[in-house]
């Protein structure tokens, strides 16, 4: 469990910032794939000791948009599988807090998603590759949106970094390279109707100490939509259990 969660964050408290940027790439059952749009994200974590071997999660999420091909910033695109033109949204707000003990993971809030992850112990698997230690988490997952019909996913997280800092007990929050590979059901917003395929992202991150270390274009464009949100920590006063 805290292989996980110093490989996420800081068990001793401190705010990390996740930084991913990826592509995300629409699959159909009868014709080539296609690059669709791609993303660049932070998530600001921050995990609080609350017993011996009980931490909580709490989190905030920022999103931003690229185009697939030129890398701008987008607001909008034309889906190339349909030829609708489809907002994409920019939020930027709490993630759903979490729960980590030695017998499970839970959330501590009610949605509408099943995972694998969830009500049992957190479960990694371990390679070794010379003095380099891979450790990969997979999660099948399935969401039911409020009138909609199921979307499942399949997610592989995989994480690389030196045996000897995974086994330093000292080390309170590891620096990995990270990547993040899924396939998953169309998402809503692509209002694919009943088009058979799926989707399949591919994104690479890294995790940081302090803000300022993000990528300069990445954090300028957000604290352009966004001012003063890379001040802000995670909420530990909503949601509590």
């Amino acid at each position: 469990m805290e292989t996980w969660l110093r490989l996420k964050g800081d068990i001793a408290g401190g705010v990390t910032y996740e930084w991913a940027a990826g592509t995300a790439y629409g699959v159909p059952q009868d014709a080539d794939g296609v690059a669709l749009f791609s993303i660049e994200s932070v998530t600001i974590r921050q995990f609080r000791r609350l017993a011996e071997d009980l931490y909580e999660e709490r989190t905030i999420a920022c999103r931003l948009y690229r185009d697939a091909v030129s890398g701008a910033f987008i607001d909008e695109f034309v889906n190339p599988l349909t030829g609708k033109r489809t907002e994409l949204r920019i939020p930027c707000g709490p993630g759903q807090p979490v729960r980590y003990s030695p017998e499970r993971v839970a959330l501590l809030v009610d949605v509408p998603w099943e995972s694998s992850i969830l009500g049992r112990p957190v479960t990694l698997e371990l390679l070794r590759a010379g003095d380099q230690a891979i450790i990969r988490r997979r999660a099948f997952s399935a969401f039911t949106p409020a009138g909609g019909k199921v979307r499942r996913e399949l997610a592989v997280d995989t994480f690389t970094l030196p045996a000897a800092s995974l086994a330093d007990p000292g080390i309170t929050s590891l620096s990995p390279a990270y990547s993040w590979d899924a396939v998953r059901d169309w998402s809503g917003f692509l209002d694919m109707e009943d088009l058979p395929g799926h989707m399949y992202w591919s994104v690479v991150g890294r995790k940081f100490r302090r803000a300022e270390e993000l990528p300069a274009e990445f954090r300028a464009e957000l604290e352009e939509r966004d001012p003063g949100v890379l001040e802000r920590t995670p909420d530990w006063e909503a949601g509590d259990d």
